[in-house]
């Protein structure tokens, strides 16, 4: 495991990677509450074989979001990029499993997909964005082997698909150009930082000397005029 996993992320640290797993807990947190709710609006006119399939997966959701938690914030012996490429693979599978159970209303949820192959994007870079992206693709693959409406409809599961083929693939392309150039951008604050710091000791040693010979100079003079000098080359060297 290398750290070219996380490539876009800007803390490779691992407090920084589990601030990643941080936030996409919460995100998950979210969705879980308007899934749970969903769940239950099917429940309700679902058949007795399907409801139980609901309430069976909305179990299993809900303890992969705490085991999840769990491991983020109390097992730290546990390598958060090992928890990265685990959650890369399973948040789709578990939308898969979704899109199984309750078939045609499939539809209304498979844009999370995409909600959550370019948040891998955005947060840790291109490939467990492409990880997450085939993960998704095999199990939308599923889902159509399983569910009777989609294989009803193949036009419909089709025009979902390819977004989930261009979207990613478009968007690592921007990802790259955003890393490279926020590389450049640090690498040019970096050379003038050491620029700077390589002038202002290269002015600050003879500025040194300039100083105490003209302090001395005017401690030994009480010409005015020479005063009146001194004062300026030390009020000069002051501002310098």
């Amino acid at each position: 495991m290398t750290a070219d996993i996380v490539e876009g992320a800007i803390d490779k640290t691992e407090p920084g990677l589990r601030a990643v797993l941080s936030a996409q807990g919460k995100v998950r947190i979210l969705i879980a509450a308007p899934v749970v709710i969903v769940e239950a609006i099917l429940y309700i006119a679902s058949p007795e074989g399907v409801a139980s399939r609901l309430i069976a997966l909305t179990a299993a959701y809900c303890l992969y979001v705490l085991t999840l938690h769990l491991l983020v914030h109390y097992r730290r012996d546990v390598p958060a990029q090992h928890l990265l490429v685990a959650s890369a693979v399973l948040d789709p599978l578990a939308l898969s499993a979704w899109l199984v159970v309750i078939g045609e209303y499939g539809s209304l949820i498979s844009g999370f997909y995409l909600f959550t192959i370019l948040g891998f994007g955005f947060r840790t870079g291109r490939p467990l964005m492409y990880l997450c992206q085939l993960t998704a693709i095999a199990g939308f693959v599923l889902a159509l082997l399983s569910v009777p409406y989609w294989q009803e409809h193949p036009i419909v599961w089709g025009a979902l698909l390819l977004p989930l083929i261009a979207v990613p693939l478009y968007a690592g392309t921007l990802i790259k150009r955003l890393r490279e150039a926020r590389e450049h951008a640090e690498l040019e604050s970096q050379t003038k930082s050491e620029l700077l710091a390589k002038v202002s000791h290269e002015l600050r040693t003879p500025l040194t000397g300039i100083i105490s010979a003209t302090e001395l100079l005017a401690s030994e003079s009480s010409d005015p005029t020479v005063a009146r000098r001194t004062d300026t080359i030390l009020a000069l060297s002051s501002e310098l």
